[in-house]
């Protein structure tokens, strides 16, 4: 993944300091980049996949940008930066003819974020470009996603926080180093892509090709796995600040017959205990996809 960052950032000064937005050489590097992060992580990028991988993280993507999309932005940013030294310089020649270069790079950027362009005092800074491009693809991305369970993906994709493990560093001393199958298996997830072969659980229950079926059924050991983790860290952090606590106190039901995961056992406030209880989420469950895919809930901001 350090290869692809560094590929990445070397093409940088090249467009920034020169108009290559319409060049040939930059769909052979995005070609490039594209088999080569298929090989590393063992998936199929289709042209499908391939536009959302190359967002920026918090559009949903993988933050391996492709060097076609921002080529005019930074371009267009390094211009403005330089455009009073340009004229000082040129001055004294006559006449300052507009660069025709910077047009062709404004029609560029124009044709791919069908927006105005930046104010005068943010010209200058190419995330004010890019921005309004990588926005106008991930809502692109969410128009065109046909089913609910795709709309349901993207937009739980760019909600807060869901890429912060993608920009955590793999660190095998403090258990943030994931294998390789679960980093290709949480790609596949971001990306809709298909992970498995379809087949049949030890259960009975169908899987299909994205093998979704292990995220909400009840019987499955990853899942049960991350709900007994999840409960050992918030019970040693109660234990860590000196409160007495239980996991899965006995005795102790609701209404409806079912216990929490755990409580304190000294009162917490008004002379009452702390119960808490731990619940793995899945953006995929029947429940989440309608509220996900709620017309209100599908809006994203123009502004990101």
């Amino acid at each position: 993944m350090l290869w692809f960052c560094l590929k990445t950032a070397s093409a940088l000064p090249s467009y920034c300091t020169s108009e290559c937005c319409d060049s040939p050489v930059l769909s052979q590097i995005d070609a490039a980049l594209r088999d080569g992060l298929s090989t590393i992580l063992n998936i199929d990028l289709s042209d499908d996949n391939w536009p959302q991988a190359s967002l920026p993280v918090k559009n949903g993507g993988l933050g391996i940008r492709s060097v076609t999309t921002p080529a005019p932005s930074a371009f267009l940013a390094s211009a403005a930066s330089t455009l009073t030294l340009r004229d000082v310089m040129l001055a004294q020649f006559g006449n300052i003819c507009p660069d025709p270069a910077v047009t062709r790079s404004t029609l560029a950027w124009s044709a791919m974020a069908n927006d105005v362009e930046p104010v005068s005092e943010r010209r200058h800074i190419q995330k004010a470009w890019d921005g309004v491009v990588t926005l106008k693809q991930q809502n692109s991305l969410l128009l065109k996603a046909t089913s609910s369970i795709d709309q349901a993906r993207l937009l739980a994709t760019v909600s807060a926080h869901a890429g912060d493990w993608l920009h955590a560093a793999p660190i095998s001393s403090i258990s943030l180093r994931l294998s390789n199958e679960a980093i290709r298996g949480a790609e596949g997830l971001r990306l809709g892509i298909n992970t498995c072969q379809p087949h049949e659980c030890p259960y009975g229950k169908q899987v299909d090709a994205r093998g979704l079926h292990g995220l909400a059924f009840r019987k499955a050991t990853a899942r049960q796995q991350q709900h007994s983790h999840l409960n050992e860290i918030l019970w040693r952090s109660i234990k860590r600040a000196q409160v007495p606590a239980t996991r899965e106190p006995v005795g102790l039901f609701r209404s409806d017959g079912k216990r929490p995961d755990g409580s304190t056992q000294i009162p917490w406030a008004r002379g009452k205990p702390l119960a808490w209880d731990v619940t793995v989420p899945d953006t995929y469950a029947d429940s989440h996809i309608n509220v996900w895919t709620e017309p209100s809930t599908r809006r994203i901001s123009d502004h990101g």
